[in-house]
């Protein structure tokens, strides 16, 4: 949803749909992190969420 609450003023509405898609990516980034420890058992949670978030800084989406 690009540009969809740019200088508007968020609705109720649009504070579910963002609380919405932030817990889908929560659980997303958090089931990454599960599969990096189960790969590789010597890394901490820690240090998964670590890579995991270079990782999309370095490969996400590129702002607009």
């Amino acid at each position: 949803m690009p540009g969809k609450f740019n200088n508007n003023p968020r609705t109720p509405e649009d504070e579910n749909v963002l609380r919405e898609y932030a817990e889908t990516y929560y659980l997303q980034f958090e089931r990454g992190v599960k599969a990096l420890m189960s790969e590789f058992p010597e890394l901490s949670a820690d240090e998964a969420r670590e890579i995991l978030s270079d990782a999309i800084a370095m490969f996400g989406p590129e702002e607009e």
